[in-house]
């Protein structure tokens, strides 16, 4: 989450025609983490929300903290939504806080996809899902396949329509 899901959420504003640009955290253009002190860290410190209208339904995104210091919030955000977007970094893989989320979600018993973010940045996307098996004992199916990577990474054969 925080700031390797901003992306996902800036994606979805940017579509959606919410937005005319794509935001980014290190760039300080990010919609979501507006507070001084996020863009200064270039992560997220408290729970921002947005949303969006996609064939006539609005879409509600609550974009939350990624850093374990912040997994309260994150926690007390995941009380109340339908299901959530897991964001997993190509380069570090599944990480602490991504095992506290899954448990979150496990908890309130919410629908969740993966999205393995940052493939532009030496991802590793086959060692990432055996990660997710591996640390969150979790079955993955790709429904998307990154083609290239790094610098040659643009876009993605997709699985399932």
């Amino acid at each position: 989450m925080g700031n390797r899901q901003n992306i996902v959420v800036h994606s979805f504003l940017f579509v959606s025609g919410k937005t005319d640009r794509l935001g980014r955290v290190d760039e300080g253009s990010s919609s979501m983490d507006y507070e001084p002190e996020e863009q200064k860290r270039h992560v997220s410190i408290s729970s921002a929300n947005n949303f969006f209208d996609w064939n006539r339904c609005k879409i509600n995104i609550i974009d939350t903290p990624g850093d374990s210091n912040f997994s309260f919030d994150t926690q007390s955000c995941l009380r109340i939504v339908d299901g959530c977007v897991v964001v997993i970094d190509a380069v570090g893989g599944v990480e602490f806080q991504t095992q506290k989320v899954w448990e979150y979600a496990d908890e309130y018993k919410l629908p969740r996809i993966i999205f393995i973010n940052r493939m532009d940045r030496n991802g590793r996307f086959l060692q990432v899902l055996e990660s997710i098996t591996e640390k969150m004992k979790r079955k993955v199916t790709p429904i998307c396949l990154p083609l290239g990577k790094e610098d040659v990474f643009r876009v993605s054969l997709t699985l399932w329509p």
